[in-house]
């Protein structure tokens, strides 16, 4: 199975459905699951960024979930 490294708070947020969107700065023709995997190491940024959203414990370095890829558009 292929894998992507999303870095925390992203890749928890996906794990939990709270973010569907992934962007990335590569193009990809790929389409079907593809495991989540959370980094080692964290955006701190976003972990500062008070959004509201979930303050669960958050793992690192983990597979934390499988996800559906279905499109990929590029950035705007």
């Amino acid at each position: 199975m292929r894998a992507i490294s999303v870095k925390q708070p992203w890749a928890h947020w996906i794990w939990t459905g709270i973010k569907g969107i992934e962007t990335r700065t590569w193009k990809t023709d790929y389409r079907g699951d593809i495991l989540i995997v959370s980094s080692k190491v964290a955006d701190e940024a976003a972990l500062r960024t008070d959004l509201g959203i979930s303050s669960e414990p958050m793992l690192y370095g983990v597979a934390l979930c499988v996800v559906d890829i279905v499109a990929c558009h590029p950035m705007r």
